[in-house]
Parts: structure tokens; sequence; C-alpha cells
């Protein structure tokens, strides 16, 4: 089986169709405008906040930016935007830049990205991670979000359902959000639309 990446997770959870066309289909996925201004910003993210508190209920903490991480058991690799370690407390704090406002909910997606970030960390660190922070790049604005040991079986799940649905190479229920089918870049493969 091979390797799923943030990306695959964050397309499954926008729709399930999507990791089939990448990989059973190999139709490459188009980059966005979104997508590079979202690169853009996460460069700014990293430069600004080497000098900056990032999170204001983190004390200054020593940041590391752009952290490869894998575990080959899962199968899984993804790059953190950001860690804040207390070595202190063996604690670290994964924390995920976006380049947009705060939401009134936290999106599938992203959460599920953080809790896969923060079960990597704990891997490769051995640091306890309670919680970790998605900050919004447009308004300054960040989100905590606690994580439980129930998070990382939700997230090793669905690492097993996307698996299945590259395995299997049946083509999963479109999303039930019409309204994403309009963005998408595979909309006139899928049909859907």
């Amino acid at each position: 089986m091979q390797w799923l990446t943030a990306k695959d997770l964050m397309n499954y959870a926008y729709c399930k169709r999507i990791p089939y066309f990448e990989h059973v289909l190999q139709i490459p996925q188009k980059t966005t405008f979104k997508e590079l201004n979202g690169r853009k910003a996460h460069m700014q993210f990293s430069e600004k906040s080497h000098r900056n508190k990032i999170i204001s209920e983190l004390p200054l903490l020593k940041k590391e930016y752009n952290v490869f991480l894998q575990s080959s058991a899962l199968r899984y690799r993804t790059v953190l935007d950001c860690i804040a370690i207390d070595k202190e407390n063996r604690q670290a704090f994964p924390i995920e830049a976006k380049n947009r406002m705060r939401t009134p909910r936290v999106y599938w997606g992203q959460k599920l990205q953080l809790i896969g970030e923060a079960l990597l960390l704990q891997e490769a660190t051995n640091c306890h991670v309670p919680c970790g922070y998605i900050k919004y790049l447009e308004t300054g604005e960040w989100t905590k979000i606690q994580i439980f040991l129930a998070d990382f079986e939700e997230f090793k799940e669905t690492l097993q359902d996307i698996e299945k649905v590259l395995s299997k190479e049946e083509m999963p229920e479109p999303t039930q959000h019409l309204k994403k089918c309009r963005d998408c870049c595979f909309s006139r493969v899928c049909r859907r639309a």
C-alpha cells in the first residue's frame, strides 16, 4: 500500500472521491489560486512568527517550522507548519496555519489533520500532545483543539477507509454538500455537479 499524506486526508474529508480520482484513476489535481495564496501565506507565517508569540496562551516556547514527520506503521507522512515544544513539561503543540478567516466551527478535515500531526508528534518526540492549534492568518485568531485517545482512533479509521477506497478501486459516494462540487477540479470527471 502507498503512503498517505495530509493532502489525501484533507481531500477525503472534503469529498471521498478525490483520493480515488488522484490515486486510482491517476488524474493529477490542479493547483488552485487558493492553494498558491495559501503557500505564500505559510511562508510569511513562518518568517514572521519566528520573532512573535503565535498563540497567546502558550508561553514563549521553542518553535520549529516545516517539520517532516512520518509513521511507517500507519504509512502516513506530513509536514507540520509549526511545533511549539515545552521541554520542561515534556509537551508539544502542533500549530496549523490556515490562510483564511476563523469559522464558527472547525472543519472535520482540519481537525483530522491536527490529530494526525499530534499522533506522529507523540511518536517522534515522546512528548504528550494535549491539544493543537489552528492559526487563522487572515485575522490572526486561533482555535484550540483538545486531543483525546478516541481522536487517534478516528484518525486511524479514516486512514483505513482511504486505503480501502484505493485498494478496492471502487468509486465511493460523493460528498453530500453540492456547494463543494462547484469548486472541485474533478467536477467534469465526477459528473456529480
